[in-house]
C-alpha cells in the first residue's frame, strides 16, 4: 500500500520512470534558465556600462504640458466658463 493505494510492481516501476524523466526535464530546464540568466546579466552590466558613458539628454519639448480630462468633464465646466474654448 503506498498513500493508501495499492499498487502493483510493474505500476510503481513505470510510475517511478515517469517521475525520473520529468525530474530530469526539469533539471535540464533548470540548467537552461541558469545560463540564460546569466547571458542576461551580462547583456544588463554591458548596457549598464554603456549607458553610463553617454550622458543623459532630454529632449526639448516644444508643447506645454497638457491636462486630459474626461470629454463629459470639459462640456460641463465649458457651458459654465465659455473661456474654456480658448484651451
Amino acid at each position: 500500500m503506498d498513500n493508501g493505494k495499492w499498487f502493483c510492481s510493474k505500476c510503481r516501476e513505470s510510475r517511478v520512470r515517469q517521475l525520473e524523466e520529468k525530474l530530469e526535464a526539469a533539471l535540464l530546464q533548470i540548467q537552461e534558465l541558469k545560463e540564460l540568466k546569466a547571458s542576461l546579466e551580462e547583456k544588463l552590466r554591458a548596457a549598464t556600462v554603456g549607458d553610463a558613458a553617454q550622458p543623459i539628454v532630454q529632449a526639448p519639448t516644444a508643447r506645454k504640458p497638457t491636462l486630459v480630462i474626461g470629454d463629459s468633464i470639459v462640456r460641463h465646466v465649458g457651458n459654465v466658463n465659455k473661456h474654456m474654448d480658448d484651451v
